[in-house]
């Protein structure tokens, strides 16, 4: 299972992210690479964090859902060229109505 906070899967080679592409993202989202056919695991929380450029101490963030709450959507906004994004605990619910925490972290630099 692959992470993105974009409308692509995540590039785990690349550690920094566009700007524009990450505003434009509006949450994050659990795609299942290589698998047979298309699964659906809708995204019901993780935690973000935000630091460095635009950020003068370190956010912790707890959102809930896939898509950037109020909350999130305003530090969002404070996000520029050279802000270090962490997503970690991710938290999913798959087709089997299983709920699960992904291990992987998403962690990367805007440019």
């Amino acid at each position: 299972m692959v992470l993105t906070a974009s409308s692509q899967a995540y590039d785990r080679s690349s550690r920094t992210r566009s700007l524009s592409e990450f505003k434009a993202a509006g949450g994050v989202r659990a795609v299942l690479e290589n698998f047979f056919y298309e699964t659906q695991f809708q995204v019901l929380s993780y935690d973000i964090t935000f630091s460095g450029e635009g950020f003068d101490d370190i956010i912790f963030y707890s959102n809930s859902g896939a898509a950037w709450d109020e909350t999130c959507k305003g530090y969002i906004a404070r996000c520029r060229p050279g802000t270090e994004i962490m997503i970690e605990n991710v938290r999913v619910v798959g087709p089997d109505n299983r709920k699960r925490k992904l291990k992987d972290i998403l962690a990367f630099q805007l440019r």
